[in-house]
């Protein structure tokens, strides 16, 4: 009888961890293994859980476990790291996201034309986010300017934004960023040296982006930089693209739509790269084959 007891009482704690609003506090099921996340009993959208080791690079789809949605009062494992995919009814309330504590979540991302900067503002307080990506929305670089605020971000994706890039200056204060991503955005020549002086960065992705050959000379100067991406900058040429040589941890390159050629690859010889993305090159199969002899480990895509 102790023994069926024991097992009905575990399973009615247990089921209250997908409950919006728990019966019994938090102690019924063990405070040292589950934390109480408070969220409005409007519904901001879908929350995961984003396990170690999880892919920096997809910023297009949060990678983790689905948990549910993120209404009323949820119950988690306190090892879970809780990523927020924002509902695009969001928008119209943004406020809702100034009910959460400053540390209720480690990643938000939200993907909505109709963001702006009274989004940020609710945004500011989120002072335990790790990861912020932002998709196709409208915002001031002065709003972005405060992000500052979130002193530990290690990944902050800004992809067709409408910045200019002067936001950047305040943003070399985040000095945990590891990730910075800014595809997309008309940015103005200036800006690219404050990125310069992110010397964290292993990860950058500045596709499509008007950047020239002087900017990717002060890219160059980011030495932990394993990950970049510049395509769709077809004012690029050999150049710049020689600068890279210097870049000695770089592992990943994709450089779709640029004017790269066969001799600025070969330039790169030395680099550990492990992949590589390119335009359609007219290359012969001797010289493929010279490629990959300087390159075996690279997987290289045309």
């Amino acid at each position: 009888v102790a023994a069926l007891v024991g097992i009905l009482l575990w399973g009615s704690a247990l089921a209250q961890v997908f409950a919006k609003e728990p019966a019994t506090p938090i102690a019924a099921l063990d405070a040292k293994k589950y934390r109480q996340v408070k969220f409005p009993m409007h519904s901001l959208g879908r929350l995961y859980d984003i396990k170690p080791g999880m892919d920096w690079l997809k910023v297009k789809a949060v990678d983790g476990t689905f948990l549910g949605t993120a209404a009323g009062l949820q119950v988690v494992p306190r090892s879970a790291r809780l990523g927020l995919e924002l509902d695009a009814s969001v928008a119209d309330e943004p406020k809702l996201l100034e009910a959460l504590a400053p540390d209720a979540l480690f990643a938000l991302r939200s993907r909505n034309l109709e963001q702006t900067d009274s989004f940020l503002y609710s945004v500011y307080h989120l002072t335990g986010l790790r990861r912020l990506d932002l998709l196709d929305c409208s915002f001031t670089d002065k709003a972005v300017s405060g992000l500052v605020r979130l002193s530990q971000l290690e990944r902050l994706t800004l992809g067709t934004c409408g910045l200019t890039g002067s936001c950047f200056r305040d943003l070399t204060q985040l000095k945990k960023l590891k990730y910075f991503g800014a595809s997309c955005n008309k940015l103005d020549r200036q800006s690219i040296s404050y990125v310069a002086q992110m010397p964290a960065l292993i990860h950058l992705d500045l596709a499509r982006t008007q950047i020239t050959d002087a900017e990717l000379l002060t890219i160059a100067k980011l030495s932990k930089l394993e990950t970049l991406n510049i395509n769709s900058n077809p004012a690029l040429t050999s150049k710049g693209f020689a600068a890279l040589k210097s870049l000695r941890k770089l592992q990943s390159l994709s450089a779709e739509y640029t004017a790269i050629k066969l001799d600025d690859l070969l330039a790169l010889k030395g680099l550990p790269l492990r992949s590589m993305s390119l335009p359609p090159l007219k290359i012969r199969f001797s010289e493929m084959q010279k490629l990959r002899r300087i390159f075996p480990n690279c997987v290289i895509a045309l």
